[in-house]
């Protein structure tokens, strides 16, 4: 019997059928994007602020100041660029193994 077993958790993994749920959820009651002024779009900013209020809740923080990206490697571009920018240092240390948006950040940090 062939299984094939997926090791690249870095890239992306399975989701958790909780998650899954909602996501499901989230798409069936709005189609709009959280930025437009008509009602497709409020709609989408409702479900979205409720999800950064639940967030928040949950991982014990304010709303405020928190932002939602497009996925990690933004995420990485975004923490890695405000990181340096905060310190006023040009010094980024890292390895060879980092994700390259990582390693691509540092590179043209420097």
């Amino acid at each position: 019997m062939d299984k094939n077993i997926y090791l690249d958790h870095n890239a992306t993994s399975y989701l958790l059928p909780e998650a899954q749920t909602a996501m499901s959820d989230a798409a069936e009651k709005s189609l709009g994007n959280p930025s437009s002024p008509h009602w497709a779009g409020r709609e989408a900013k409702i479900l979205l602020e409720e999800a950064r209020e639940s967030l928040a809740k949950n991982f014990r923080c304010r709303t405020t100041g928190d932002f939602f990206t497009s996925g990690g490697s933004e995420s990485n571009n975004a923490v890695l660029r405000q990181l340096s920018a905060d310190s006023g240092k040009q010094h980024l240390i890292t390895s060879s193994i980092e994700h390259p948006s990582v390693l691509e950040t540092c590179r043209i940090s420097n």
